[in-house]
C-alpha cells in the first residue's frame, strides 16, 4: 500500500469519524485525493461530474421505484395474489407457491426487489401463518422469492448494470426472461 493510499483512507476515515454523511465523506475525499495526489486540471473533474448526471438510465430507474410505490400502496397486489392462488391452489404446497409466482410477477411489473418483499411479504406471510405454514418458513419464503425481480426483466439491477458495463440493455432483458421462468 502506498502512502498516498494511506492519506486518502486516513482522510475518508476522519472525515467518517466526524459524523459527516457518507456520500458526502465520499466526495470530499475523492476530491482531495484528485488536487493533492493527480496533476489533471480541476475543470476535468467538475466536466466529467456534470457530464456524467446526464443519464437517461438514472431516470428509469426513479420512475420503476416510483411504480413500485404506486402497486404496493393499490390493490394490484391482491390481484397478482389471486391470480397466482388461482394458477397453483390445487397442489400440495399452493399457497406457498403462489407467494412464490406473485413474487415473480410483481418483480417483473415493478424492476425493485424491496417493493416486491414490502407489498407480497405483507400480505403472504400472514396468510401462510394463518394457513398452518412455519412462521419461519414463511418468512424464509417471502424474503428469498422477491430475488426473482433482479432475473425477470426489467428490473433495476439489468438496466443499472448495463449502463455501468456498456452492453445492451436489450440483450440483458433477451437473457433474463427464460432463466426467471425457469426459476419460478
Amino acid at each position: 500500500m502506498e502512502l498516498s493510499d494511506i492519506i486518502i483512507l486516513l482522510i475518508l476515515l476522519g472525515c467518517m469519524a466526524t459524523y459527516i454523511p457518507v456520500f458526502m465523506c465520499l466526495f470530499f475525499t475523492g476530491v482531495l485525493g484528485f488536487l493533492i495526489f493527480t496533476d489533471i486540471p480541476l475543470l476535468l473533474l467538475f466536466q466529467t461530474m456534470f457530464r456524467s448526471m446526464d443519464n437517461f438510465a438514472l431516470v428509469v430507474v426513479l420512475f420503476f421505484i416510483l411504480c413500485g410505490n404506486i402497486m404496493t400502496k393499490g390493490s394490484i397486489v391482491k390481484k397478482l395474489i389471486d391470480i397466482a392462488n388461482v394458477m397453483v391452489s390445487f397442489l400440495p404446497g399452493g399457497l406457498g407457491m403462489a407467494g412464490v409466482i406473485a413474487c415473480g410477477f410483481f418483480g417483473a411489473i415493478s424492476g425493485s426487489t424491496v417493493a416486491t418483499v414490502v407489498a407480497i411479504g405483507s400480505f403472504m406471510i400472514p396468510a401462510l401463518i394463518e394457513n398452518d405454514y412455519e412462521e419461519k418458513f414463511s418468512v424464509g419464503l417471502m424474503t428469498t422469492a422477491p430475488i426473482l425481480g433482479v432475473i425477470i426483466p426489467p428490473s433495476i439491477s439489468m438496466i443499472l448494470y448495463a449502463m455501468v458495463s456498456n452492453d445492451p440493455l436489450e440483450a440483458l432483458f433477451l437473457t433474463g426472461f427464460i432463466p426467471g421462468i425457469m426459476i419460478i
